[in-house]
């Protein structure tokens, strides 16, 4: 991968009404229709070792990973480009390092939020969309501290240094379902 200066994004940007509103409407419409699977997981999140991991159950469904893809990877896949555009974000050789959807039903938590987690060792840039609005808010850290809270919101986008620790927050009242993508390639702004 040509991961040179990815690293130097330092900035959460938060861009809603991100895509087009039809193909918002498709993406949900596909993601909740019987024809996209889902599979369910013990831990959809990934705990540090210094903390006492509390599994977050949940489902998902990888679009890309390993050079593997899902069907639907095409047809999601031009969300990364349109909201790395809007956000002015140019990188040279873009590409996909894992793409995967998330979905979290309700349930009762006493926790603020789940593991805290990288999504790769590796420097990319996250690009985390919210195919729904939703309670379960996503936090982002610095160290131990809590340096930004985004709720989640259909067609909302959050771009972010892969670095950067984040966690999901347990939906109460209605389903939270996020798609992710990790992305590698050089970028070429300030």
């Amino acid at each position: 991968y040509d991961v040179v200066k990815v690293c130097m994004i330092k900035d959460i940007i938060i861009i809603d009404d991100v895509l087009p509103k039809t193909y918002a409407d498709e993406i949900e419409a596909t993601l909740f229709s019987q024809a996209f699977p889902w599979f369910y997981a013990d831990d959809i999140t990934y705990g540090s070792a210094t903390e006492v991991a509390e599994k977050t159950n949940g489902f998902s469904h990888v679009l890309n990973s390993d050079g593997r893809g899902s069907q639907f990877s095409s047809f999601i896949e031009p969300l990364y480009h349109i909201a790395l555009d809007k956000a002015n974000i140019v990188l040279s050789n873009p590409m996909v390092l894992q793409s995967r959807c998330f979905m979290q039903m309700p349930q009762v938590t006493k926790r603020l939020h789940n593991n805290k987690h990288i999504d790769a060792t590796v420097p990319h840039l996250v690009v985390l969309y919210y195919v729904t609005d939703s309670d379960g808010d996503t936090f982002m850290f610095d160290g131990v501290d809590v340096i930004k809270t985004v709720t989640p919101k259909k067609n909302r986008v959050v771009i972010f240094n892969g670095s950067t620790y984040h966690a999901s927050g347990t939906p109460a009242v209605s389903k939270r379902c996020i798609i992710n993508f990790n992305i590698v390639g050089g970028y070429n702004g300030n």
